[in-house]
């Protein structure tokens, strides 16, 4: 499963990229929103979208613009954030992570979004 992970902070981008590939995920980091669009633009070939919320208002901004873009109204996002954020994440369609518990909410909601995914069956 490929994650394309987007958090501002650089050491919190390095310790989050680090925990999901520890769980056995390919991820690809960047830094800021733009990068993110860019690359949805280029490739579109993500299993899911990590987003960290610090700042409210740039990522809330964001998932409003993934969401606009009917080729990716399907695609998860996980956004970690604060508890207050919950409730507008889940009405864009988003997977909330508490930050609180970082790695465990995570974790979860990538192997919940992994079992969704079609199956390859080789014989």
């Amino acid at each position: 499963m490929k994650i394309l992970c987007a958090v501002t902070h650089p050491d919190v981008r390095r310790s989050l990229t680090g925990c999901v590939q520890a769980g056995g995920y390919e991820v690809e980091s960047v830094e800021c929103e733009a990068d993110v669009l860019e690359c949805l633009d280029a490739t579109g070939n993500y299993d899911a979208i990590l987003l960290y919320l610090f700042t409210g208002r740039a990522g809330t901004d964001l998932l409003n613009l993934i969401r606009a873009n009917k080729r990716l109204t399907s695609l998860p996002v996980i956004v970690v954030c604060e508890p207050i954020f919950k409730e507008f994440v889940l009405k864009r369609n988003g997977i909330f992570a508490n930050e609180e518990f970082l790695v465990d909410s995570v974790i979860a909601a990538l192997s919940d979004i992994a079992k969704s995914l079609p199956q390859t069956v080789t014989t």
